[in-house]
């Protein structure tokens, strides 16, 4: 495919967050029926964003739904190190991270742990971060996906 062809493409990545928690197998199995291939699951520590947000334990539980479907998981990690917790959410069924670069010391080191995990990497950024700030450090590291907030 020629990389124009590529620039006609979109893909929506629907957010878990917004759902409706006690209908969420049917909510996720309505969403791969319409084509949705990529799910956005947002996770808060309650300390680099104010609220907690679903853990690990929910992906597991869903993990199986999605990728049988065809789906693959985004886990955006809006916390504080989050290199701490790749292993678990890949163990729970994670396909890449996208974490914040406000968050990191090293993105280059971050995302080679993250590489070393078996997970894709993004890196996203707060509002009012400048993406020049980021650009070259992003291009650098060899992430997948940049995601601006």
């Amino acid at each position: 495919m020629a990389w124009w062809d590529r620039l006609r493409e979109a893909e929506v990545e629907p957010s878990l967050y917004a759902a409706d928690f006690a209908k969420l197998g049917e909510q996720i199995e309505e969403l791969l029926g319409a084509g949705a291939r990529v799910f956005h699951y947002d996770v808060g520590d309650g300390h680099f964003v104010e609220p907690i947000i679903i853990g690990p334990i929910v992906l597991r539980s869903i993990g199986g739904l999605i990728h049988d479907g065809g789906g693959r998981v985004d886990v955006h990690l809006m916390v504080e190190s989050p290199e701490g917790h790749f292993r678990a959410f890949r163990e729970a069924g994670a396909d890449s991270v996208t974490f914040h670069y406000e968050a990191v010391e090293d993105l280059g080191a971050v995302t080679a742990s993250a590489r070393e995990h078996g997970l894709g990497v993004g890196v996203a950024l707060k509002p009012g971060t400048a993406v020049e700030e980021v650009a070259e450090a992003a291009i650098a590291a060899g992430v997948d996906l940049v995601l601006c907030m």
